[in-house]
């Protein structure tokens, strides 16, 4: 069987051969001269062995290092084939499915010998599927790429929780706890911070940063609550911090008592003596006993009476 490529004439010797013929079960090119008698029988014709070149990649790899849900960052790495023959360059794209359909541009123009292109952080995932890397010959690029399918990380510090145990209105302290599931292997330290809303508005950082593995952070007492309104904790991996962090609610825990009453029924001048009573907090959750002193002023010299109350 044959299949005809083309016709050129004489003074011509090369013919364009289009890009996408298919190969099917043709094994020569061959090159026959005509003229008005006829064509070469095919026996004596010009022929080679027709080389079906590949020089698709392999291998295609790619982790999710943008650790907000909805989002990718991270390398598309790849394995060059064995032979580059005619091999220009590569050309990296996000696209709705393993045949490259819808694809957005990563990077073009990726010269032989490099493996590796870079999706910034903050990429949008929307209808994303796949990962997929097409070669460049000289006369085209190629139809169908190397494809992989990508998995969004999406890590989160959830459950966290914290309980305010600075029983002053305006204060906080006490331990604040997280957990980053044992799979989130991308996950390279977390971080604690006070902000302004659950989104991480004026966010201020509490303590350092935190190694995989480490999930308590102790909020001294007397931390000023301020105008914050939530926890936060943002993961961090090899490539960037989260944009949305695991938020939790601030509740000021306020446990004052109220009422306070003292009659000195010790007769000596310069003595005191007698039954001190007050009402309860509202809220004795995180009331433990109670402790009485006198003072000198408001805000002077203190002196302890007695052991401590206990509650109730």
């Amino acid at each position: 069987n044959e299949w005809s490529v083309g016709n050129v004439g004489t003074g011509t010797n090369a013919l364009v051969i289009a890009a996408g013929f298919p190969l099917g079960p043709k094994s020569h090119l061959v090159v026959y001269t005509v003229n008005n008698d006829g064509r070469q029988d095919l026996g004596t014709a010009a022929s080679v062995p027709i080389v079906d070149w590949s020089g698709s990649v392999t291998g295609v790899a790619f982790a999710d290092l943008d650790l907000d849900a909805g989002d990718l960052g991270g390398d598309v790495a790849w394995t060059e084939a064995h032979v580059l023959t005619n091999v220009l360059n590569y050309a990296v794209y996000l696209a709705d499915d393993a045949l490259g359909s819808f694809r957005r541009f990563v990077a073009d123009g990726i010269a032989v010998g490099t493996t590796a292109a870079a999706v910034p952080p903050d990429t949008a995932l929307g209808s994303v599927t796949h990962a997929v890397v097409y070669v460049r010959s000289p006369l085209e690029e190629q139809t169908t790429p190397a494809a992989l399918a990508v998995s969004d990380a999406g890590p989160t510090a959830a459950p966290l929780a914290f309980v305010d145990l600075d029983l002053d209105l305006g204060d906080l302290g006490g331990a604040v706890t997280w957990a980053v599931a044992t799979d989130a292997l991308l996950v390279q330290h977390a971080a604690v911070y006070l902000g302004e809303s659950a989104a991480g508005a004026a966010a201020s950082q509490v303590g350092g940063t935190f190694p995989v593995g480490t999930t308590t952070l102790a909020l001294p007492a007397d931390t000023p609550k301020a105008s914050y309104t939530h926890v936060l904790v943002y993961l961090t991996s090899s490539l960037a911090t989260q944009s949305t962090p695991t938020a939790l609610a601030i509740s000021d825990t306020v446990a004052s008592v109220a009422s306070i009453a003292f009659v000195d029924e010790d007769l000596d001048l310069g003595e005191l003596g007698g039954d001190a009573t007050w009402d309860p907090p509202a809220d004795l959750s995180q009331v433990t006993h109670y402790q009485a002193f006198f003072s000198v002023g408001l805000a002077g010299l203190v002196s302890k009476i007695g052991s401590t109350v206990q509650v109730g």
